[in-house]
């Protein structure tokens, strides 16, 4: 008999399982030796303040060896009404101002990215200076909603080097 808890842990499970196939595939296929993963877990319990939800999601980011792209993806369950989603600049538990854009959509978001959004409040201005945030763990990944919009869920990334 499977718990509410197990289902919701297989659930996520096979949300990163899905997001690394992804991301792991475009390696596959890339012309570069080293690409750069990031992935991190999206939880209501991650925002600033606490957002009580059952809503969840997972992101994931990599970096060309080259240092010239940004592809990402990130999935979510029991998220409607998505108005945006980020990369933003901050510690954990520090709201900061948004970075790097995504093209929001229900439920999977997923494509390229090869510079920082212009004139952004991180001073980012190179896909290096998003790299080195995430990196230090001062950058997080946030999807926002209309009824959430200061953000929904969030998670702070970690990185996984791939050989």
């Amino acid at each position: 008999m499977k718990t509410r808890f197990g289902t919701r842990l297989l659930g996520l499970t096979l949300i990163a399982a899905i997001v690394l196939m992804t991301l792991v595939a475009g390696v596959a296929a890339s012309p570069w030796a080293g690409d750069s993963i990031f992935s991190a877990l999206l939880r209501g319990s991650n925002e600033v303040p606490i957002v009580v939800t059952n809503a969840s999601g997972i992101a994931g980011v990599r970096f060309t060896a080259s240092g010239s792209q940004l592809h990402y993806t990130v999935i979510t369950r029991g998220v409607v009404n998505i108005t945006a989603s980020h990369i933003h600049c901050a510690a954990k538990g520090v709201n900061g101002p948004v970075g790097v854009t995504f093209e929001p959509q229900v439920p999977l978001m997923s494509g390229v990215v090869t510079a920082p959004d212009v004139n952004n409040r991180c001073g980012w201005t190179t896909l290096d200076d998003v790299f080195n945030a995430l990196v230090a763990g001062n950058a997080y990944v946030n999807v926002h909603t209309l009824s959430n919009p200061a953000g929904l869920i969030r998670g702070q990334g970690f990185a996984l080097q791939l050989p």
